[in-house]
């Protein structure tokens, strides 16, 4: 990757950044208690195809208005790459949303930052920050709290979050990757597109024509 490829960072802004993530979690967690309700009615391939389709929709006014130019970039194998893997997690997630408690699948999800420091060493390269695994090596063991092994077996479902929350993670470390380079807009798009194409085959092979 060039460096005059690269976008400049600008300063920091501590504070906004903090509100926007608390305001993205809360949207998060609404966005999954809808996943919940419409597990009940609709497969859960389904699902993923009507979140990634929808989004996609709401997306482009937003290009159109701002021009496609926006969408440039000459990196769509690591978008291709960031949407399969960010699919594979929404899969694991919404699965396992349908499958245990809200509050489990949500912890198992947000157990995605354990496994960041070692995706970025594997696939970045980057060094891992001193004194980190001892909290990842305690959120490990909190880990295994949730998947239960004192009832003799981990619960298969509570499995498949774990696997989930590795390609979430993995997703995350992609998006870090491509904000050096692209857009906000750019990524949101063509992993919108991503996994609407991918997802739609499976949709129409379970279909079942949501309600009003």
């Amino acid at each position: 990757m060039k460096p005059e490829n690269l976008h400049p960072r600008p300063e920091t802004n501590l504070p906004r950044v903090a509100r926007l993530m608390v305001f993205a979690a809360f949207l998060f967690a609404l966005m999954s208690v809808m996943v919940k309700l419409l597990s009940h009615s609709l497969p859960n391939a389904m699902v993923v195809f009507l979140r990634s389709s929808l989004a996609l929709l709401v997306l482009l006014p937003h290009i159109l208005r701002r021009g496609v130019g926006l969408l440039r970039t000459t990196h769509l194998r690591e978008h291709i790459t960031r949407g399969v893997v960010g699919m594979v997690g929404m899969y694991c997630f919404f699965y396992v949303i349908s499958q245990l408690g809200l509050a489990e699948a949500m912890l198992l999800n947000y157990s995605l930052p354990l496994f960041i420091p070692l995706v970025e060493r594997v696939w970045l390269g980057e060094p891992t920050p001193p004194g980190i695994w001892r909290p990842i090596a305690l959120g490990m063991l909190g880990l295994v709290f949730i998947l239960k092994p004192g009832l003799g077996l981990f619960q298969p479902a509570a499995l498949v979050g774990v696997v989930g929350a590795l390609f979430a993670a993995t997703a995350q470390v992609g998006v870090r990757r491509l904000t050096l380079t692209d857009s906000v807009t750019s990524i949101v798009f063509y992993f919108s597109i991503c996994s609407t194409l991918v997802s739609l085959g499976p949709a129409l092979f379970t279909w079942v024509t949501p309600s009003a």
